[in-house]
């Protein structure tokens, strides 16, 4: 019976954590979504392959207009690009925030 409910509770976390790279891909994930991974995976920072951001994400971070971000992305002046699909642009945090010091230096 304990076993049924470890793997009960395994199974859980599975479903949870699959539902959450969904969200992310359609960038319908919030930071409490991922803290809640990060948490499950053992706090390991890096470790959630689901931090990436759209564009407007993006632009929201760096407070500037989301057109700006288009525009660094069709220039190539801006962060790292991952297509999901032919109209899917998606930032990985990592890749934003390196960027973002590399243009602060």
């Amino acid at each position: 019976m304990e076993n049924n409910m470890a793997t009960q509770k395994k199974d859980d976390a599975e479903r949870r954590e699959r539902a959450l790279i969904g969200k992310a891909m359609f960038g319908d994930v919030t930071d409490a979504d991922i803290e809640h991974l990060r948490r499950a995976q053992g706090g390991r920072r890096g470790a959630v392959m689901n931090e990436y951001m759209t564009s407007a994400e993006v632009a929201r971070l760096l407070r500037v207009d989301k057109s700006t971000v288009c525009r660094w992305r069709q220039s190539g002046m801006g962060p790292r690009v991952t297509w999901l699909s032919p109209s899917l642009p998606r930032y990985a945090r990592a890749d934003v925030e390196e960027w973002l010091r590399g243009v602060a230096a």
